[in-house]
């Protein structure tokens, strides 16, 4: 029927390889990396669609899926200390889920009751601004990436989505200040990562960014 079953099939790629990308943003280990690899290696083959935004950010990637989540049974107990942190994973996790289907301003509300219950979670500051930085409000990305590092100093992930924020805003100098920060921190992981990522495509051809994934 025409062209209607190879372009559902590459939309259906694309949404695969946008969470296997994102799941390489706001998960550690091995095995999230190889998840972020591949679908960084599938969005330089077939991109994501990107719509202007009006409001200035910058470019914003189209989701295709939308979610509610996962549930969170009760308001928990807020007195003792066991209590708080299991509402803020609860609903860090909450929030993950839902930038996985495409609901971002339902992650953002998620990682935010997280931060109610335990603000210096770097975890949900970092998720929430990768999830600012898919909606094109690269400034305040950047401010939710500078209070993960507020937490975890040594944090290489924050520095790295500060880095691709930077690379957005063609604010070449810092993108690649905070690259190197990330690379110092993790050289394997985030050389690898900046290779592929389109994010630095605006200061790919920059002799320092060159260098630094050449290693």
């Amino acid at each position: 029927h025409g062209g209607t079953a190879p372009t559902d099939a590459v939309a259906s790629l694309q949404e695969l390889a946008r969470r296997l990308e994102l799941l390489g943003r706001i998960r550690s280990g091995e095995l999230s990396q190889v998840a972020g690899d591949i679908g960084r290696e599938i969005l330089t083959r077939f991109p994501l669609p990107v719509v202007e935004d009006d409001g200035g950010y910058g470019k914003v990637i189209e989701v295709v899926f939308v979610g509610d989540g996962l549930g969170v049974s009760g308001d928990g107990n807020r007195g003792g200390g066991e209590d708080v942190d299991a509402e803020a994973e609860a609903w860090r996790d909450r929030g993950n889920e839902q930038l996985m289907k495409g609901d971002l301003l339902g992650a953002i509300a998620s990682y935010d009751k997280a931060l109610e219950f335990k603000p210096d979670q770097h975890e949900a500051w970092n998720n929430r601004g990768t999830t600012l930085r898919n909606l094109g409000r690269l400034e305040d990305a950047i401010a939710s990436f500078d209070k993960a590092l507020e937490f975890k100093p040594n944090d290489p992930g924050a520095f790295y989505n500060k880095a691709c924020c930077y690379a957005l805003q063609d604010q070449v100098d810092l993108s690649i200040q905070n690259l190197q920060r990330a690379i110092n921190l993790n050289p394997d992981e985030y050389r690898e990562m900046a290779k592929t990522d389109s994010d630095f495509d605006n200061v790919r051809s920059h002799p320092q960014f060159q260098a630094l994934i050449q290693g």
